[in-house]
């Protein structure tokens, strides 16, 4: 009834406030509604409208759900941050989880049996847990069978890393050993020269490649990263709660072996609200007076958008 436009003028009138009402596809919309209620209380008992008045038992229960669902709704105003980590997230979630478990409201169970289904699903994906393990601060908050799944998880990146810089340092080693491509026109006695250097090269680079091999007989090279890597990790969970570094002060800490690969599981976002950020903003940017814009000058004018914040 508070909705309707004659008392919600009044409302407004008397308060300088109208009435919200719940928004299915909003973040936090329901608390917003109950809080705007208890806001304007005095205004609906001085009405006397029977239509828009509650008991004072019904206001005891409004009261009680504003403050059980206020947490919850601070918490998905955190869940927005634009630098919000992994680790911050988990966090989050954990304590949101951990303060409905103190209420014995039938709300609070629902919200929080909600939540661990979706927690299911969420540590389903061992990128999620290898970023939850390299923050110091919060790798606590996995089971020993998820910390090895995320270290395994790890690892495999590293090795992913590892592989493509690996390729990459061989194919500038081929252009390096061919040097710079010659003009045919020159004299076949400089080409031949040049061939003989290309051959010196080559067999110094296999000599090489095999010596290496024949000191690490029982290692293959990737083999040796994987094992280098987890000897690495010990080192890393060194660092934990007591030194009270976050993430992005902790990486540098750690072995150089590890620190890339931190960096890149720590970038994950584990929200959407970039995404949706984004999607607002190009609401703006291309709008109908600007729908002939390029997609180039689109891309660049987001990306000073979203990196002028940081």
């Amino acid at each position: 009834m508070a909705r309707t436009p004659k008392i919600d003028a009044i409302l407004k009138r008397r308060t300088g406030k109208g009435a919200i009402i719940d928004q299915a596809t909003r973040w936090g919309s329901t608390y917003l509604m109950i809080q705007r209620l208890l806001e304007i209380k005095n205004s609906l008992i001085d009405m006397a409208n029977p239509d828009i008045t509650l008991t004072d038992l019904q206001w005891r229960q409004t009261h009680q759900l504003e403050e059980l669902l206020r947490e919850p709704y601070l918490v998905t105003k955190r869940l927005q941050a634009q630098d919000l980590t992994p680790g911050s997230f988990y966090k989050e979630w954990k304590n949101l989880i951990y303060k409905l478990s103190q209420s014995s409201s039938i709300i609070a169970d629902a919200i929080k049996a909600s939540m661990l289904r979706r927690e299911k699903c969420l540590l389903d994906n061992p990128v999620l847990l290898a970023a939850i393990y390299v923050d110091p601060m919060y790798r606590v908050t996995l089971s020993e069978e998820q910390l090895n799944r995320g270290k395994a998880a790890l690892c495999d990146i590293a090795v992913r890393m590892h592989r493509g810089s690996r390729a990459t340092q061989l194919e500038d080693q081929s252009l390096c050993a061919s040097g710079p491509l010659r003009n045919f026109s020159d004299s076949g006695s400089e080409c031949e020269i040049d061939f003989e250097k290309h051959l010196d090269i080559e067999a110094k680079r296999r000599r090489t490649e095999k010596e290496s091999r024949n000191s690490n007989s029982d290692l293959s090279p990737l083999s040796k990263f994987k094992r280098d890597f987890f000897y690495a990790l010990n080192d890393v969970e060194k660092i934990d709660r007591s030194y009270k570094f976050d993430i992005l002060k902790a990486i540098p800490e750690y072995p150089e072996i590890v620190q890339n690969v931190a960096y890149m599981v720590t970038a994950l976002p584990p929200t959407q609200v970039s995404v949706e950020g984004l999607f607002s903003a190009l609401r703006i940017i291309r709008s109908d007076l600007r729908a002939s814009m390029k997609e180039d000058l689109v891309e660049a004018i987001l990306f000073l958008l979203r990196t002028n914040s940081f």
